[in-house]
């Protein structure tokens, strides 16, 4: 059974084979994917923030933060049958979620990492770098408009690409 050994001290990790041969996985690897929310780009504030001013704006009851918050990662859909339920509209009220967030992102933008651009281009030197995310694709190409990273990555998919 392969075996896979992380050594903190000498920043490798090693892939050990049935013939107990060590190989370095990073000169096994080509390809790094990430995810957009909570790995590159921290999205919270800007869904519990968006919502309250919908709720503001359109005179409705607004759930709880928390509730909110559960919403993180889920599919449009199922969010806005969540959120929006007392809505006639919930298709409208989804595209008007997608439209806030999207601009208080643009706005305030929180990173997960001090230095991203600098990873990626250190990254970018050895590896194919890819950003996926089950965000709409309004979410992903807001992120890499003001993120700095097009020139380090080869490509990008949302959900709403396809399945």
């Amino acid at each position: 059974m392969p075996i896979l050994y992380i050594c903190p001290g000498k920043h490798s990790i090693f892939f050990f084979s049935k013939k107990i041969k060590a190989y370095r996985i990073s000169d096994m690897i080509n390809k790094i994917v990430f995810d957009l929310d909570g790995t590159l780009w921290t999205t919270e504030d800007a869904y519990v923030e968006s919502y309250k001013r919908m709720a503001k704006e359109f005179s409705f009851t607004p759930e709880s933060d928390d509730v909110v918050r559960e919403c993180l990662g889920v599919k449009l859909d199922q969010v806005v049958l969540k959120l929006f339920s007392h809505c006639p509209d919930k298709e409208a009220m989804g595209r008007i979620a997608v439209q806030y967030v999207s601009e208080y992102c643009a706005k305030n933008p929180k990173f997960c990492s001090k230095d991203i651009v600098g990873l990626f281009k250190e990254l970018s030197k050895k590896y194919d770098l890819y950003i996926i995310s089950n965000c709409p694709r309004v979410f992903l190409d807001g992120f890499m408009a003001i993120s700095g990273l097009t020139p380090f990555v080869k490509g990008t998919f949302s959900i709403s690409d396809g399945n």
